[in-house]
């Protein structure tokens, strides 16, 4: 079991590559007026009447940012493989955090070793974090995503994501899940 997580860890992990021109370049804007840039991906021979799965990919820290293109350097490999594709059609959005917020509401200290991370459960879902889960729900909203088979991946700060506020607020919205998270939590 061990050196099949560390397989799949690995995998995850060692992908780098820039999906340009294969997932498409967009931004939701919240009713707010912030905007979060993502990347998606549509099954081959997409067809707007099907329903499809969704996976939310939440990645980490140092792919934050406004270029709508760091947040692509880990885990596209596995969404781009045409095998992949034809096994397991679904809509994969690759949202990417501003560089000055995270995936969910936490202080942290860098001061102390280890690094302390503070999650603050009573405050609002981060706008960040809020627009991701209300794109998800747009794709619901518009019948082209399976309201039963909507999935969340997290890297690191993106595993903070999925694991400490996403499912504290929403746990019957996005069910299965998949999270990497260094450091102590």
């Amino acid at each position: 079991m061990k050196k099949l997580f560390i397989a799949f860890a690995l995998l995850f992990l060692s992908v780098q590559i820039f999906a340009q021109g294969v997932f498409e370049k967009k931004s939701y804007v919240n009713e707010a007026g912030q905007s979060l840039s993502y990347q998606i991906l549509y099954p081959a021979n997409y067809n707007p009447s099907t329903k499809y799965p969704v996976v939310l990919v939440l990645h980490g820290a140092g792919e934050r940012g406004d270029d709508n293109v760091a947040q692509m350097k880990y885990g596209t490999q596995v969404f781009l493989n045409p095998e992949n594709q034809a096994k397991f059609p679904a809509i994969v959005i690759f949202p990417q955090c501003p560089k000055d917020s995270y995936w969910s509401s936490v202080k942290i200290d860098r001061t102390q070793k280890p690094t302390s991370f503070v999650f603050d459960y009573s405050q609002n879902i981060n706008w960040p974090l809020q627009s991701a889960i209300d794109l998800v729900k747009s794709f619901v909203k518009s019948k082209v995503a399976d309201k039963k088979r909507l999935y969340i991946m997290g890297l690191s700060m993106g595993g903070m994501g999925t694991r400490w506020k996403l499912f504290q607020e929403i746990p019957k919205c996005l069910l299965p899940r998949s999270q990497f998270v260094e450091g102590r939590i």
